[in-house]
């Protein structure tokens, strides 16, 4: 990229974040994006979702992944879940601005389960799993999101989602940070 796209591409960045127009960044109707890393103790994750706010809250629908592996006898057994989650989210406090905020609430989720996703354990051995299964469950989430320009912020939560019809565990845990984007 040449010195003139970066000045204009900044300029541009600056415009957008800083536009007077958003200082109501949090009012009823406004949408956003949020892309967030997850940590579940076992790895890293990543999600995406789609979040309209109402008067006391928000609602978000999106996408989750969620790795990790599982001990089998002297063997590891990777499992891979993709799913889609959706729910609401309830403003607990926030400061008068608007800066920064926290959040409670819960939702669904169902997906996809892929167990050894890569086959790395070798045909004769077998796991007692389907490759790919069903899952589906509820979550609830805490969430705080600090914004530091009229439209970018930084998203902060950790949720616990009940996960049924896994091979995995029911009840896990995930924590994770993020970016926001008011549209």
């Amino acid at each position: 990229m040449n010195y003139k796209t970066r000045i204009i591409f900044t300029a541009l960045l600056v415009i957008f974040t800083a536009h007077y127009a958003s200082a109501q960044r949090t009012m009823s109707g406004q949408s956003s994006l949020r892309a967030s890393s997850l940590f579940n103790g076992r790895s890293v994750c990543a999600e995406a979702f789609y979040e309209r706010y109402t008067l006391g809250g928000y609602w978000d629908a999106g996408v989750t992944t969620n790795n990790f592996a599982l001990p089998a006898g002297n063997l590891s057994v990777k499992v891979a879940d993709l799913t889609a989650a959706g729910g609401y989210m309830h403003r607990l406090a926030a400061t008068r601005s608007r800066s920064l905020n926290l959040y409670a609430g819960g939702g669904i989720l169902a997906g996809a389960e892929l167990v050894d996703p890569l086959k790395e354990i070798p045909d004769y051995i077998s796991s007692g799993a389907k490759a790919v299964d069903f899952i589906y469950g509820i979550y609830a989430r805490l969430c705080a999101e600090w914004f530091w320009s009229q439209r970018v912020g930084m998203v902060f939560h950790g949720s616990v989602p009940m996960v049924f019809n896994s091979y995995g565990s029911v009840l896990r845990w995930n924590v994770g940070a993020g970016i926001k984007i008011v549209l």
